[in-house]
């Protein structure tokens, strides 16, 4: 899985690109998961602000 990060102006945005066997497994849980576990990187090494 290849994951890009894109700081804009007022906010961030995250892709990813995966394989299509590894997005048969990516479930709404799974994205959410990954999602928290990005912000929470991103918020510890001070890219983004608490919020």
């Amino acid at each position: 899985m290849d994951i890009e990060v894109e700081f804009l102006a007022e906010k961030v945005e995250l892709y990813a690109t995966a394989p299509a066997w590894a997005k048969i497994g990516f479930t709404a849980k799974k994205k959410a998961e990954l999602q928290t576990l990005v912000e929470t990187v991103l918020r510890e090494s001070d890219f983004i602000a608490a919020s």
